[in-house]
């Protein structure tokens, strides 16, 4: 896990980062700072679900306004993405903090930003908690970060080897028998994955009574919100000479809390949590480096070829202190939290 900056008592104290033991079905996420208007939140490091167990991802879809703004418009999704392949085709943007899957194997979407999700993870310029649990899941396969790597790069020169971007072009893809590439199949119709026995995750049918329940929750979760927003922009802005310190703030009760641990089944039993070592007051903070120098090296490494996407010295440029968080964006822009 890596070390962070944590405030203790009137300063910033360096907490080293350690090393934790993996666990099956869970990703540690480390420490990290959240932005909001009124300012950063330090959110401590958590054991989250691994991809395969939180759900189901389904199809990023796009619609026109003039579609989704008729009265009584609702939608139903129908494709669910398919997460044997996922991890292949997953990308990073760590000035956006998100991630993103599909084709971005294009060179343009390097000069963007975009990185292959391994590359970010390698390169020592950040901590990846996907790509740190699936480097732990494969830690007896000495081959396994190679052939991500090679997977990449064939990718990337040979444009008929990359995932298709819409349904219909897969749909054609798979009839005409062209390609028996798994890692090609994105996308599922949400029948076959109700179907599907090696499935974690299993449906039931919702009554009506719950269908209210879900409907006030979704009400609930938007006056929450509206709250927290009010909280946000009525701190109001600091004097340029005032010095900015940690703060306290008592926050509305979120409608959507998970259950007790004692209620829980055993698959969903959180891991205890790790143990941090304490922060070491020796170590003393420093002024931050302006983005603007940082994205000038990244420009001049691009244009002399010494940053190239995948490579094992591919080391993205931007803001330092800024972790990917653990959600996931497809091309429509549309995103969905993991």
């Amino acid at each position: 896990m890596p070390g962070s900056w944590t405030w203790q008592e009137n300063r910033y104290a360096w907490r080293p980062g350690f090393w934790a033991e993996g666990q099956p079905g869970n990703q540690l996420v480390p420490a990290h700072y959240q932005w909001t208007p009124r300012g950063y939140v330090y959110i401590d490091g958590y054991w989250d679900y691994s991809v395969e167990r939180r759900g189901v991802l389904f199809s990023p879809v796009y619609f026109q306004p003039s579609v989704y703004g008729r009265r009584g418009f609702s939608y139903s999704p129908s494709l669910a993405i398919n997460l044997a392949g996922f991890m292949n085709h997953l990308f990073l943007r760590p000035s956006y903090g998100h991630y993103y899957f599909g084709d971005y194997y294009g060179a343009n979407y390097s000069t963007y930003g975009f990185y292959p999700w391994f590359a970010y993870g390698t390169s020592g310029y950040g901590y990846d908690p996907f790509y740190a649990r699936q480097r732990w899941h494969h830690r007896r396969d000495n081959g396994w970060a190679d052939r991500m790597e090679s997977d990449f790069h064939r990718r990337r020169d040979h444009e008929e080897a990359r995932p298709p971007r819409t349904w219909r072009v897969q749909r054609e893809l798979i009839a005409s028998g062209r390609s028996n590439d798994p890692d090609l199949v994105v996308a599922q119709p949400y029948d076959e994955v109700l179907k599907a026995q090696e499935s974690r995750t299993r449906f039931q049918a919702v009554n009506e009574a719950e269908r209210q329940r879900l409907a006030q929750q979704n009400r609930d979760v938007q006056v929450f919100r509206e709250q927290r927003q009010k909280i946000e922009t009525d701190a109001g802005a600091a004097q340029p000479d005032q010095v900015r310190r940690p703060a306290r703030v008592k926050l509305p009760r979120s409608p959507v809390v998970a259950r007790p641990a004692d209620q829980l089944g055993p698959d969903h039993v959180v891991p205890q949590r790790h143990q941090a070592p304490e922060p070491d007051l020796k170590v003393e903070p420093k002024p931050r480096q302006p983005r603007g120098e940082s994205g000038a090296r990244g420009r001049s490494q691009r244009e002399s070829g010494g940053n190239s996407p995948g490579g094992s010295q591919n080391k993205p440029q931007g803001d330092s202190q800024q972790q990917p968080q653990g959600g996931s964006q497809g091309r429509s822009g549309k995103k969905s939290k993991g």
